[in-house]
């Protein structure tokens, strides 16, 4: 759970700066939306899949 409560307040506090500050409109002017989505989305997947690998990790280390 919490490492999907990490993953969930990275991609919004994200889309929160590219929306809100207009770095999506400088990224892709024609539509300032997708970019935030693809953008978002791509950053929480990178985070679900570092946190998960380090917890793996973690477990893994704790079991010998």
């Amino acid at each position: 759970m919490r490492i999907f409560l990490i993953t969930l307040a990275v991609s919004t506090g994200l889309s929160i700066l590219l929306w809100n500050f207009g770095l999506a409109r400088n990224i892709w002017p024609a539509h300032p939306f997708l970019a935030t989505i693809a953008i978002a989305a791509g950053c929480g997947i990178a985070v679900q899949l570092l946190l998960s690998r380090d917890a793996a990790t973690r477990n893994s280390g704790e079991q010998r």
